[in-house]
């Protein structure tokens, strides 16, 4: 049987003392591990764009949780694009913090086609032309600020 918290609050005081509950919130969901967990758990696993850039936002105000984020390894979503995108972002953030990457992206085959962003011919270009080295390195012709905002320096 499982003690209730009315239960250890009972057993603390009868040992003079006072059982005190916080709540504080985890670093480890906001991660890339968090983030494939939620794209796969309703059986898609389309881009969660909006979660992604929301991890690039957090991470870049806790510079301290940058391994926190991208440490654990993802489950494969079964979409190429979104595995590739994850292992790409790991890499950029632990190159940028001048960390090693972890060794989950390696497990993670480069694309064998070029994954291009919507748009004209011209914009297409653009992207390629400004995505970062991490991203080319896996076939991802997306530019760097379509994730990340650009604020200046960066803390270190």
């Amino acid at each position: 049987m499982d003690p209730t918290v009315t239960m250890l609050a009972r057993i603390a005081a009868a040992a003079g003392r006072r059982l005190n509950l916080s709540a504080t919130e985890s670093p480890h969901r906001h991660s890339l591990a968090a983030i494939a967990v939620g794209a796969t758990a309703e059986g898609k696993s389309e881009v969660p764009w909006t979660q992604l850039r929301g991890l690039l936002d957090w991470v870049h105000l806790h510079v301290e949780y940058s391994d926190i984020a991208i440490g654990d390894p993802p489950t494969r979503t079964h979409n190429e694009q979104l595995d590739n995108l994850l292992a790409a972002v790991a890499e950029k953030i632990a190159d940028d913090r001048g960390m090693s990457r972890p060794a989950w992206t390696h497990d993670v085959p480069r694309l064998s086609d070029s994954w291009v962003a919507p748009g004209t011919p011209r914009m297409q270009a653009r992207e390629a032309a400004h995505a970062p080295a991490q991203f080319l390195d896996r076939n991802i012709l997306i530019a760097e600020e379509n994730l990340w905002r650009h604020r200046g320096a960066t803390p270190l």
